[in-house]
């Protein structure tokens, strides 16, 4: 293991490691969808994605 010097002025610590995550495609995604008709947005989310299988989960509302 080398011990390269950190550039001047960055913290001393465990060198960082860039490497490409493994991804196989195609590959779920998780989205966050927010909107103000909870009824509504199963059909919209259907209507954006044209025929895509996707799995539609009702989260909790946020208190205003």
């Amino acid at each position: 293991m080398s011990s390269a010097k950190p550039p001047h002025g960055a913290p001393a610590g465990p060198a960082i490691v860039t490497r490409k995550p493994e991804i196989d495609y195609p590959c779920a995604w998780p989205y966050t969808v927010i909107g103000e008709d909870a009824a509504a947005l199963p059909a919209a989310i259907a209507a954006l994605l044209a025929g895509e299988e996707a799995q539609v989960a009702r989260g909790r509302a946020s208190r205003r």
